[in-house]
Order: C-alpha cells, then sequence, then structure tokens
C-alpha cells in the first residue's frame, strides 16, 4: 500500500517520512515546498488539479498540510486551507480509490487551549467542543467532515490530536532555568508529545486495522511543566476526575490529556519526555519495523 504524505516537507511530515522508510512502507511526498524525494510532488492540497495529481496511484492518505496557527495567516486563508482544503481533498481520495485516509488534527479542534477552557480534567473524549478562533474551527470543521465520510463512504478515517509537537531543541530550552515562554503554560494546558513518538502514532494508524476513527488523542505522560500535576489543577474550574487523581500519586507530573484509548487502539504508547531528554530517541529501523509489522 503506497501513501501519500501531504505536509512532507515540514517538522512532522520529514520526520514521519524516515519513519515510512525505516517501517519499508512505500509513500509519495506532496507539499508546497520542493521535497529530495524522486517521487515528490509540490503544489497546493486545496488546489484541484495538484491533489488530484499527487493521489494518482496511492491508496492511502496521512494529511498534515495545514496552516498551524492563527497567526498563519488570514481566518478566510485558514478556513480555506484547513477546512476546505482537508475536504476537498478527502472527496478526491475517495473517488481516486484510497482505502484509508489518517488526518493530523489538534488538541485544538476541542477549543479548551488559549481562551477556551475544558469543561472536567483529564480531557477526555467526553470533552465537549467549542472552538472560538478561525484555527479551531477550521481543525473541528474537518474532523466533523472526515466522520461523516468514515460513517457514510467506504473510505476509512483514523483522525490524531496532537498537542505541542516538540524535540530535542524545545527540551535544551525548557531545561533552562529562566524558561517561561510557552508552551509551559495553562492556555496549552501544559501538553507536549516528542516528534518522534507522534510520527510514531501516525505509523501506527496508517497500518493498523480495526481501529475506530477517533478522534485520539497524543500526548507525553507528563507535562512540560516543572509543577506537580496537582497545583497545575488550580488553573481550571472544572472537575477532576477521581481515578486521575489518585494516579497522581504515582505520576506527580502526569498529562492533562487522556490518551488511553489511543494505546487501546491504536497500541501507542509515547516513550520519551522532556525530564529524561538525554535518553536515546525511539530511532532504530529495525526495532519500527518489528512494532509496525506486529500490529499488522
Amino acid at each position: 500500500m503506497t501513501w501519500l504524505v501531504t505536509g512532507s516537507e515540514g517538522k512532522l511530515g520529514r520526520v514521519l517520512v524516515r519513519h515510512l522508510d525505516a517501517a519499508g512502507i512505500p509513500c509519495r511526498t506532496f507539499d508546497r515546498s520542493p521535497g529530495e524525494r524522486p517521487d515528490h510532488r509540490t503544489g497546493d492540497v486545496a488546489d484541484p488539479h495538484d491533489a488530484s495529481e499527487a493521489l494518482s496511484g496511492v491508496e492511502g492518505v496521512i494529511h498534515l498540510a495545514a496552516l498551524p496557527s492563527d497567526s498563519a495567516g488570514t481566518p478566510a486563508e485558514i478556513l480555506r486551507t484547513n477546512a476546505l482544503g482537508t475536504i476537498a481533498l478527502a472527496d478526491r481520495a475517495l473517488k481516486a480509490g484510497c482505502e484509508r485516509f489518517v488526518y493530523a488534527s489538534s488538541i485544538n479542534a476541542l477549543g479548551v487551549t488559549g481562551p477556551g477552557r475544558p469543561d472536567d480534567l483529564p480531557i477526555d473524549a467526553r470533552q465537549r467542543a467549542h472552538p472560538v478562533t478561525p484555527y479551531q474551527i477550521s481543525k473541528r470543521l474537518a474532523e466533523e467532515y472526515l466522520l461523516y465520510l468514515h460513517r457514510a463512504t467506504p473510505l476509512e478515517v483514523v483522525i490524531l490530536r496532537p498537542p505541542y509537537i516538540a524535540d530535542a531543541g524545545d527540551y535544551t530550552t525548557w531545561h533552562a532555568p529562566d524558561f517561561i515562554g510557552l508552551p509551559r503554560s495553562a492556555s496549552e494546558l501544559f501538553a507536549y508529545v516528542d516528534l518522534d513518538d507522534c510520527a510514531r502514532a501516525f505509523v501506527l494508524a496508517a497500518v493498523g486495522s480495526g481501529a475506530g476513527p477517533g478522534p485520539y488523542f497524543l500526548s507525553a505522560e507528563d507535562t512540560c511543566s516543572e509543577e506537580p500535576t496537582r497545583r497545575l489543577l488550580d488553573c481550571w474550574t472544572g472537575a477532576v476526575r477521581e481515578d486521575f487523581d489518585a494516579s497522581l500519586d504515582s505520576n506527580e507530573h502526569r498529562s492533562l490529556l487522556d490518551f488511553t484509548p489511543t494505546a487501546a487502539a491504536l497500541s501507542w504508547w509515547p516513550t520519551t519526555s522532556w525530564r529524561a531528554a538525554s535518553t536515546a530517541p525511539f530511532d532504530h529501523a529495525v526495532q519500527r519495523r518489528t512494532e509496525y509489522n506486529d500490529v499488522t
């Protein structure tokens, strides 16, 4: 099965393609920026000709391409690219005979980050969505349309919701004693996921079978704050799930995102914490190939 990876030249896209290569999974890359792979396609996912040409001959799509924040464009540009672009790409993938569509959504689709507030903690499948910014709305609209396609058509959809995607450079910054910037703040739920862990989740979503569409949260096991999670809970007024509060006795920095359904459905678990940033990332091709083959 050959996969089309959109947004392949971005931070996550480049690492994801390396994971796919290591697992022996054929892929074609697609981005606005030129790429070095022989089968790379340069274009805009929202352009009908570019998208149709990129989809020719592939069986699955991993859709990463997006304007990544409210500051990345005007509201109209964000909605055109993230919502309408995703809808158009998914429709064309269905017409092209693609079997699976893996979508990079965001925790922002819920509207609980930035100016939003969670109903209860930790954030889990019961959380109501109330997006309040163009970026949040664009991600939620795309999710809803993909869920419709999953229910009404043969296209199998899997939606992943990562928070901030962090790498070694971030960990170095966060370890600095004078660091006070984002994402170590309540506006981001103090949440992050390691770049390699995130890429691995998308591969598992692609090659796994039997999982529902989600959406599935991704997160490191811990927050990116030095403060214990019980102290962070004071930032919000919602109820705290009893079993979550009890679990803080064994993991005082536990993430505020509940990714246990992701672990159950996709056999995915985070392996890297910024608190142990010297730990070698999960980047051995043989280990990855074994893990993915075990799933399939």
